[in-house]
């Protein structure tokens, strides 16, 4: 986010709002994308913040050569074999995908689907009466077994219990390990301040290549989807693909169909520099309710594989 911030101000749009046009207006960057603990989880009458201990030198490093990019300079490995840049915005992908409001609350439903398939089975399951039976020397009633799986989920399962961030770990080594083998292309917007990239708060989007789902939100599965997208700036973005293709200098019609894929796939919030034309950066019209358009093509760049260690969750987020 802090480099679609001019200071500590960005443009920010709220595309749930219920008005007749879309409210754009100027924020704090600590005031968008912000859910309170929300890589935190309760133990013991206390939030524990590990897993956002854990992504804290993961991002920072990945950051450092990013960064010298998006100020012009690629920064070359000794042999000049390959772009740490361009790597590590498969961490940053990774990061933002496992940390994305998108992912929690696809995993909340999931973890609520769960929830109400045990309330209607479980009353009913042998194993589960008879151990009951012995615990307390009768038979459960549907509200006895409906109140202990509702205890027992809610800490283990629950938007505050401990599995949730481990499924963000175990999400983050999935999605990384998925990245790797893949090639990294830069996009760039025109040298038109009006016209850039935007961020969504679900920065790393995925799509199919028809661009009829876009993410999550649409029942996209990452493993379904052709296309992976993260905007890095106003002016630079990165598309990650099984082939290798050239860098791409965009037009505004291609940051606007970029920018297309980036509204559909955020939850509700949108930011761009201040000095970005939000409507005309959009093509001016809501894009969750966009049709497919015809594929532009995707740029490459040389490759190299990521040789760093798998990470298992014990040792990673």
């Amino acid at each position: 986010m802090r480099f679609f911030a001019d200071g500590k101000r960005v443009l920010l749009c709220d595309k749930t709002e219920p008005t007749s046009g879309w409210q754009v207006r100027l924020a704090g960057t600590s005031d968008v994308f912000v859910r309170d603990h929300f890589n935190s989880y309760r133990e013991q009458g206390k939030w524990v913040d590990r897993l956002e201990d854990d992504w804290q030198p993961l991002e920072t490093r990945a950051l450092t050569p990013i960064r010298s990019w998006i100020r012009g300079t690629e920064i070359l490995e000794p042999n000049g074999a390959s772009l740490p840049s361009r790597e590590e915005t498969k961490v940053l992908a990774a990061i933002h995908f496992a940390r994305s409001y998108g992912y929690r609350d696809s995993h909340e439903r999931i973890a609520l689907e769960v929830f109400q398939d045990a309330i209607k089975t479980l009353p009913s399951n042998v194993e589960l009466i008879e151990l009951w039976r012995r615990q307390y020397g009768a038979d459960p009633t549907p509200r006895q077994v409906e109140a202990m799986i509702s205890e027992r989920f809610t800490d283990d399962f629950g938007a505050t219990g401990p599995n949730v961030i481990q499924s963000m770990r175990r999400t983050y080594n999935l999605v990384l390990e998925k990245l790797i083998p893949l090639h990294v292309q830069a996009l760039h917007a025109p040298p038109v301040p009006s016209v850039t990239f935007v961020l969504g708060d679900t920065p790393f989007v995925y799509y199919a290549a028809n661009e009829l789902k876009v993410g999550g939100r649409m029942g996209l599965a990452l493993g379904e989807a052709d296309r992976w997208l993260l905007p890095l700036s106003p002016h630079l973005a990165v598309m990650f693909s099984t082939s290798k293709m050239p860098d791409q200098e965009l037009d505004i019609a291609g940051v606007q169909k970029i920018n297309n894929l980036t509204w559909r796939a955020a939850q509700s919030q949108i930011i761009c520099h201040p000095r970005t034309d939000f409507r005309n950066a959009i093509a001016g019209r809501p894009l969750a309710e966009a049709k497919a358009s015809p594929e532009v093509p995707m740029p490459g760049s040389q490759f190299k594989r990521d040789t760093r260690e798998p990470r298992s969750d014990a040792q990673h987020t």
